[in-house]
């Protein structure tokens, strides 16, 4: 099996995202997401990586998916988030 490529996803990974650039997270153009079924505002390019630290999710053992398809963890800080996009967190809870 050779090396990860996004060219063979089917969403918009904006590749590559430049964080140092300031691209979309200054303030500027917003988009409108919903999180597990809740409306939310985000700055354009934000990346789910971002998302999950705004909304402080445990860097535990969590599950994310962009419009019923799974992002892999190590995609997290690329996968930027679009207009109309449906995320949904699930994280574990230990108990007994």
């Amino acid at each position: 099996m050779g090396p990860f490529s996004p060219a063979g996803l089917d969403w918009p990974t904006r590749w590559p995202y430049n964080p140092a650039a300031g691209k979309g997270l200054s303030g500027g153009s917003r988009v409108k997401i919903t999180v597990n079924g809740d409306p939310r505002d985000v700055p354009d390019g934000t990346t789910v990586e971002r998302l999950l630290q705004g909304l402080d999710v445990p860097r535990g053992p969590t599950a994310v998916e962009v419009n019923r398809e799974l992002v892999p963890r190590s995609l997290h800080g690329a996968r930027a988030l679009a207009e109309g996009d449906a995320i949904e967190i699930v994280t574990l809870v230990g108990g007994g």
